[in-house]
């Protein structure tokens, strides 16, 4: 047992230093989603939202840096379109929201936070400008009664500046399952402001700590196949080059800062 568990830490660190996220400046703080990936129709579920470092399993608290996402505002988009503003209960280490899907079909849970203050990020060798520091968060689940299936699946039109896309159907409405399988090929698509976002860099961090590096195509489009079960969350970052001012206070830039929850199931 000693010599499996040894061998297990070994693989994990050679994937850490394959993926190359030792000394990676991409990663800091950012907003990710957590919840059932399945919902019974017309029943309540809680949703939470957390601020921290999904793959350093750090989750900040309230009196502490939590307290920075106060600006926070959450909307669920239900299977046929219709937009829904929640409200947010803060807790020891994350904001909760209780959503209660009344149609069956796939629904969206979208998150953005706009009014974080100006940041000095001149000695920051990966941003070395006064940036507008912007944060999104968007996650899917499965509104799900037997015996009843949606006729209608809405596109997402509900689209943040910067946003991650899953692309790749793992839906099955009449058996209740919305998540890809350990060994599923994951396929999902960045965009900012709309358009496909080429040569980005999102990280797959998985529920072991396990982190990969990917890069988009001409399409905004790439892909990882998950190795365990579990929540994932795929993170990515993007500096535009603009000027302004915020509260008084002037930036040259704007870090827009997604993620994406996704759950991967076991083999059946």
């Amino acid at each position: 047992m000693k010599t499996q568990l040894v061998l297990q830490i070994k693989i994990f660190f050679v994937i850490l230093i394959l993926t190359g996220i030792f000394g990676s400046s991409a990663f800091a703080h950012f907003v990710w989603i957590e919840g059932s990936p399945v919902v019974q129709t017309g029943k309540e579920e809680t949703v939470m939202f957390y601020f921290g470092e999904f793959h350093e399993f750090l989750r900040e608290e309230t009196g502490g840096r939590l307290d920075e996402r106060e600006g926070l505002n959450v909307w669920m988009v239900d299977s046929d379109g219709k937009k829904q503003a929640v409200k947010l209960e803060k807790k020891t280490n994350f904001f909760q929201t209780v959503v209660k899907p009344e149609k069956p079909g796939r629904c969206n849970i979208v998150a953005n936070d706009l009014k974080t203050e100006v940041e000095d990020g001149t000695k920051n060798d990966s941003i070395g400008i006064m940036y507008k520091p912007m944060f999104y968060a968007r996650t899917q689940f499965l509104s799900f009664e037997a015996g009843r299936v949606s006729e209608k699946e809405a596109e997402i039109t509900d689209i943040l500046d910067l946003d991650i896309i899953p692309i790749t159907s793992h839906l099955d409405p009449a058996n209740g399952t919305i998540s890809p399988d350990v060994g599923d090929e994951v396929v999902f698509q960045v965009l900012f402001k709309g358009q496909p976002l080429e040569k980005a860099k999102p990280f797959a961090y998985s529920p072991i700590g396990w982190v990969k590096e990917l890069r988009t195509n001409p399409k905004g489009i790439t892909r990882f196949t998950p190795l365990w079960a579990g929540t994932y969350v795929i993170d990515c970052v993007y500096l535009e080059k603009v000027s302004g001012q915020f509260n008084g206070k002037k930036y040259e830039g704007i870090r827009h800062r997604a993620t994406l929850t996704l759950h991967v199931r076991t083999h059946d």
